[in-house]
C-alpha cells in the first residue's frame, strides 16, 4: 500500500468496498445540504440556472465530468471524495444520457451535458470527415465544460470550485492549501515531472512556467503535441473577476471555428483514432494563458503564485509532491520516497493510453490497474479481498540479481541500461509465463510480484538518451527518477489484455492490503525452487517444496500437496523454465494461445521523429523477448542477446539518424565498444 487512503465513510454506493455498482440503492450522495438529482440536458454550450442544485456555496465544490465506459473510475472518485472529512459537496458532469441516469440512481447530484439540440454523429465513412466531427464535438464538450464551471461560480455563487478529472483519487481536503494561497485566481497541476521545481522557491518556479509555456507554444514556435505543460487534470478556481474572464474566455475561444483553427495550427491535435480523448480544451486553455506573456511577475506575497495574462491573472502551479501525476506518483513514486501525503492523485499517463482509442475499456483497465496497485482504488467488494476458499499463488522476483550477473559475464558489468531493461523485460516475461501456468495448474489465483526497469518509456524518443525522460528543453522539470526502478506493474504486463481474457490475478502489494484479512496472509506456504532435481533416493519429506527446471504438471502438483489447503503459496527462487507445460497437449495448447493473447503487444516504445511515417514501427517499437511455448517442446531458457539491428546505415532524416546516433542506441553500443562504455555509465 504505497497511499494512506482516508477511513472508508457510508456512501450511496454503500459499503466503500461494494462489490457491484449497478442496482444499488440511491443514497445520500453529495455531501452537506443534501442532494438533488439536478438531471437536467443541459445543451454543451449552455448552462442551466435552474438547476436548484442546493449548494453551500461557501464551501468548496468538487467538480469531475465523466461518460460510460469510465463509470467505475467515476464511482472510484466519488468514493475518495466521501471519504474525506464532511464529506464535501460533489457534483459530476454526465457527458452522456447513460452516465446520467446511473448518477441519479445513485442520488449523486449531477447536470447532463450533451450535444447541442441532442444531435448524435451522423456515421461516415470518411476518415476526414469523422476526425471533422470528433474534434467539433470535442471543442464543444469542453466549452460546455467550462461553461458549467463559470455557471457554477457566477448564477451559483460557489466562491471555489475544484475540477478534477475522474481518474483522479482524493486523499486529503485542499481547502487547507487554497487557504494557504489566497492570491491565486486559478491553482492549476502541471506535467512537471520533478520534485525539486514543483516544490521550489520563486526562480525555479518562474522556470518551470516558462518551460510550460515554451511546450504550451510561443506564436510561430512548432509543437510535439506531448510536452509538459498546464493539465486540466486538477485545478481550482475561485469567484475572482479574472478568473470568471479567464472562464468566460476559455468557453468562447473553443465554441469559435476561427480561434479554434488558430489553436490547432500552433498545437496540432494528437494523430486520430477513432474515439481517444482529445485534448481541445487543454491546447486553448494554455494560449489563453500565455496571451499578453512577456515576463513572469510573483503575486504579491506569495512567490509560488505567478502573474500570466498580462499580469491579469494569478496562477499558482500546484507542487507535483502535493498534486502528481501518473508519472510522479506511480513511476517515480516520489511522494511515497519523501513520506508526503499528497492531496490527490492523477492517474494519467498510464502505460496502455494509446490502447483506448480503438477500447475506451482498455483505458479503464489500465487505469484501474494502475489505482488497484497503489491503494487506490475503492471499489473492489469484500470477494476481491476475501472471496470464500480463495487461494493465492505468488512468487518472488529476482531480476535485480539476474541483471547484474548477466552484465558481469557478457560485459563485464558494462551494460548500457536499454540493454538492462530488455532483458530484465525477457527474464520477468518468461518467469510471469511459468507463474501463471503453474497458478492454473494448482487452481490459484496468482498475486503479481513487484516489478523492476532500466529504462524509463515516453512518447518522445529523448528518452532513450539517458533512459529517462530529461529532454534539452525541460531541464527544468525533467525527471528525477533513478536506475534501476520498481516499475509499476504495467511497464511489464499487459493489464488490459490480462482484463480482457479475464485471468484470476491480482496486482503487486494485494497481500498487503489491509483489506486482506489476516487470517489469509498468515496462512502463508512456500515453495522453493531449486537448481536442479533433488536426489530421488533422499526421503520424501525433505523434498517437499521443492521445484526444479523442466517440471511437469503432476510434478508440480505433487510437490504442492503439502501445502494444498494454504491461503498463500509462495515460490522462492523462481526462475524462467520452470515447466515443460500440461499434462495434456490440448491444455498446453490452449494456454499458449491464451499467454499468446496477453503477451502479444508487450513492448517498449520511445517515439521517433515523424519525417518518415513509415519508419516509426521500426525505430519507436521494441517488442519484448518471450518465452517458448510449451507445445514447441521444453528448451532451457537463455537470456536476451541483441544483435545490431540490419538498418542502421538506412535510417531516413536527420532527426532519425541523430536518435540512432546516440550511445544508448542498439545501432552505437552494439557497433561502437566507446559507446558502449558511454551508454553503461549511464546505469
Amino acid at each position: 500500500m504505497t497511499f494512506t487512503t482516508p477511513e472508508p465513510r457510508p456512501s450511496a454506493l454503500g459499503s466503500q468496498t461494494g462489490s457491484s455498482l449497478s442496482g444499488l440503492d440511491g443514497g445520500s450522495g453529495g455531501g452537506s445540504g443534501g442532494v438533488v438529482g439536478g438531471g437536467d440536458s443541459v445543451p454543451v454550450a449552455g448552462h442551466a440556472a435552474s438547476r436548484r442544485l442546493d449548494l453551500n456555496t461557501s464551501a468548496l465544490l468538487f467538480v469531475t465530468f465523466s461518460a460510460a465506459p469510465f463509470w467505475e473510475l467515476l464511482s472510484n472518485w466519488v468514493l475518495s471524495i466521501q471519504a474525506l472529512p464532511g464529506p464535501p459537496q460533489f457534483l459530476v458532469g454526465a457527458l452522456d444520457a447513460q452516465t446520467a441516469a446511473e448518477c441519479e440512481a445513485q442520488g449523486w447530484r449531477h447536470v447532463t451535458l450533451l450535444p447541442a439540440g441532442g444531435a448524435a454523429r451522423v456515421p461516415s465513412r470518411d476518415a476526414a470527415r469523422r476526425r471533422q466531427q470528433a474534434e467539433a464535438e470535442d471543442r464543444s464538450s469542453a466549452a460546455a465544460r467550462a461553461g458549467l464551471v463559470l455557471g457554477l461560480l457566477e448564477e451559483d455563487g460557489m466562491e471555489a470550485v475544484v475540477v478534477s478529472h475522474p481518474d483522479t483519487a482524493w486523499l486529503r481536503d485542499p481547502a487547507e492549501y487554497l487557504a494557504q494561497h489566497p492570491a491565486a485566481d486559478l491553482l492549476i497541476s502541471t506535467g512537471c515531472l520533478s520534485h525539486e521545481v514543483g516544490g521550489a522557491v520563486q526562480a525555479a518556479v518562474q522556470a518551470a512556467v516558462r518551460v510550460v509555456l515554451e511546450e504550451a507554444g510561443a506564436p510561430g514556435q512548432p509543437l510535439s503535441g506531448q510536452g509538459r505543460a498546464f493539465n486540466t487534470g486538477v485545478y481550482a478556481v475561485r469567484k475572482t473577476a479574472a478568473a470568471r474572464e479567464l472562464l468566460a474566455s476559455w468557453r468562447d475561444a473553443l465554441g469559435d471555428p476561427e480561434a479554434a483553427a488558430a489553436a490547432a495550427a500552433v498545437q496540432p491535435p494528437p494523430p486520430f483514432n477513432e474515439t481517444a480523448p482529445r485534448d481541445a480544451g487543454q491546447r486553448a486553455l494554455r494560449l489563453l494563458l500565455e496571451e499578453g506573456q512577456d515576463s513572469l511577475p510573483s503575486a504579491p506575497g506569495d512567490p509560488r503564485t505567478v502573474l500570466m495574462r498580462g499580469g491579469s491573472l494569478a496562477v499558482h502551479p500546484l507542487p507535483v509532491l502535493l498534486f502528481p501525476g501518473g508519472h510522479v506518483a506511480f513511476v517515480q513514486r516520489l511522494p511515497e520516497g519523501k513520506g508526503v501525503q499528497p492531496y490527490v492523485v492523477h492517474a494519467n499517463g498510464d502505460r496502455w493510453y494509446g490502447a483506448d482509442g480503438a477500447q475506451p475499456e482498455a483505458t479503464a483497465a489500465a487505469k484501474r490497474g494502475r489505482l488497484r496497485e497503489f491503494g487506490l482504488w475503492r471499489v473492489d467488494g469484500a470477494d476481491h479481498y476475501a472471496a470464500p476458499r480463495a487461494r493465492y499463488l505468488t512468487y518472488s522476483n529476482d531480476v535485480q540479481a539476474f541483471i547484474e550477473e548477466l552484465a558481469a559475464r557478457r560485459h563485464g558489468g558494462a551494460m548500457p541500461p536499454f540493454y538492462r531493461h530488455l532483458a530484465a523485460m525477457g527474464y520477468q516475461q518468461a518467469q510471469f509465463m511459468d507463474a501463471l501456468a503453474a497458478a492454473r495448474m494448482l487452481r490459484r489465483t496468482l498475486v503479481l510480484p513487484a516489478s523492476w526497469c532500466w529504462c524509463d518509456m515516453d512518447w518522445s524518443p529523448a528518452v532513450l538518451q539517458t533512459c529517462t525522460i530529461r529532454r534539452a528543453w525541460e531541464e527544468a522539470c525533467g525527471s528525477d527518477l533513478r536506475l534501476p526502478f520498481r516499475c509499476p506493474a504495467d511497464y511489464v504486463f499487459h493489464i488490459p489484455s490480462m482484463e480482457r481474457e479475464r485471468l484470476a490475478y491480482r496486482m503487486p502489494g494485494f497481500l498487503d492490503s489491509p483489506q486482506v484479512p489476516k487470517a489469509v496472509r498468515a496462512d502463508r506456504a512456500e515453495l522453493r525452487m531449486a537448481a536442479a532435481r533433488p536426489d530421488p533416493v533422499q526421503p520424501a519429506a525433505a523434498a517437499a517444496g521443492v521445484l526444479w527446471p523442466n517440471m511437469t504438471q503432476s510434478q508440480l502438483v505433487a510437490a504442492a500437496a503439502h501445502a494444498q489447503n494454504a491461503s498463500v503459496l509462495a515460490i522462492s527462487g523462481m526462475r524462467p523454465g520452470l515447466l515443460r507445460g500440461f499434462d495434456r497437449d490440448d491444455d498446453s495448447f490452449d494456454f499458449d494461445v491464451l499467454y499468446a493473447n496477453v503477451a502479444r503487444d508487450l513492448f517498449w516504445y520511445s517515439g521517433s521523429s515523424r519525417e518518415e511515417g513509415e519508419w516509426e514501427e521500426v525505430l519507436a517499437y521494441w517488442h519484448y523477448d518471450q518465452p517458448q511455448p510449451y507445445t514447441e517442446g521444453y528448451a532451457a531458457w537463455q537470456p536476451l542477446t541483441l544483435e545490431a539491428p540490419e538498418w542502421c546505415d538506412l535510417v531516413p532524416g536527420p532527426r532519425n539518424r541523430e536518435i540512432v546516433a546516440w550511445p544508448n542506441h542498439p545501432c552505437q553500443f552494439l557497433r561502437n565498444a566507446t559507446a558502449m562504455g558511454l551508454a553503461a555509465a549511464l546505469a
